[in-house]
């Protein structure tokens, strides 16, 4: 697999999640996609992963800015470190009532690939940074 084949599937991923776009997030993963975020719960299939990304959709408008992606030699692997900005638009329950904040928060994800998608996704933020700007 090219370097170009291997960032496309996590690049797709990555413009879904800015655009809000939780059907062509999913169509960037497989079946039986493994999903991690910063400590919380393995999620294990595309409908865990929808479920996920349904209720971010609903929480926050976030975009994954000043991307830069790398990916092992054998394509089979690839991370990525970018900025969440992003605007809380609804409560949610881990953090403080919205009035309107944004974050901009350093974050990155690791990815396994297979068959031009992504089976494994970890993404990784500091919880604290974010409850620290929302604070404000």
């Amino acid at each position: 697999m090219t370097d170009v084949a291997a960032r496309t599937p996590m690049s797709a991923c990555f413009e879904a999640c800015s655009a809000g776009a939780p059907g062509a997030m999913r169509a960037c993963v497989i079946e039986d996609v493994k999903h991690r975020v910063t400590r919380g719960a393995l999620r294990h299939g595309k409908g865990a992963f929808a479920a996920f990304y349904s209720h971010m959709g609903r929480s926050y408008r976030e975009r994954l800015e000043d991307r830069v992606i790398r990916v092992a030699e054998n394509g089979r692997r690839a991370a990525s470190a970018f900025t969440m900005r992003g605007d809380d638009v609804a409560t949610d329950p881990r953090l403080p009532k919205p009035r309107g904040q944004r974050h901009g928060l350093p974050a990155g994800s690791s990815c396994t690939l297979r068959a031009g998608q992504v089976a494994r996704i970890t993404t990784r933020c500091t919880p604290e940074d974010r409850i620290a700007q929302v604070s404000r």
